[in-house]
């Protein structure tokens, strides 16, 4: 049996296409014979939302995947959710208009909370380069990590090095900090060596092999 969780992966992954978000937006159609249909996810058109699919029967109850869009900051960011198994309700009393009533009122509440905020200050440190000999040199963020959400919400963080040089100065970029899940909507963020990088001494070499 499908869940809610199902839905919306599978739903993240059709707003993917540029064709499917075309047709999920649309408020009505028209058909080969020239007549207009509407849209069955009547809150298509309204509060921003932009689809997705509607599925109601006696047995499964009323369903609804949605799409809907909130500006932050300047960007546009989209949410996408389900509901599942609605019983009668909403306008008309109907196990449509029942899933249509709770899939609005998560919309509605998700835009309210959707923030901004700064989860890295500029300088914090992420990381740092290992010479293999017992000397770490720190590696930071070279400026505030910013990520959209809401509160409670765990962020993704991801790593990409390059490749160390055996000395370099601080400030020198070593790598990438990915914000996100790697989409294209992802903050990418540089991380740079905090002190110089210097070379092993000749003590901690000798140390070493022996």
């Amino acid at each position: 049996m499908s869940t809610a969780v199902d839905q919306v992966k599978l739903a993240k992954a059709a707003m993917k296409q540029p064709a499917f978000r075309e047709v999920a937006a649309m408020m009505e159609y028209i058909d080969y014979k020239g007549e207009k249909h509407g849209n069955w996810n009547r809150l298509v058109g309204h509060n921003n939302v932009v689809g997705i699919k509607t599925g109601t029967t006696t047995s499964a109850l009323g369903n609804l995947s949605f799409a809907a869009k909130q500006d932050v900051d300047g960007e546009t960011h989209r949410i996408v959710g389900a509901v599942l198994r609605q019983p009668e309700g909403g306008v008309d009393n109907t196990i449509l208009s029942g899933a249509l009533s709770a899939g609005d009122r998560l919309i509605q509440a998700a835009q309210g909370v959707l923030e901004s905020a700064t989860i890295l200050k500029k300088g914090t440190v992420v990381g740092y380069a290992d010479d293999g000999l017992g000397g770490r040199t720190p590696v930071a963020v070279t400026e505030d990590v910013q990520a959209v959400g809401w509160p409670g919400l765990s962020v993704k963080l991801t790593f990409t090095g390059e490749e160390l040089p055996h000395t370099a100065k601080a400030g020198t970029k070593v790598g990438t900090l990915t914000v996100g899940d790697g989409t294209s909507g992802a903050v990418k963020v540089p991380v740079a060596l905090r002190d110089d990088l210097v070379e092993p001494g000749f003590g901690s070499r000798l140390t070493r092999l022996t």
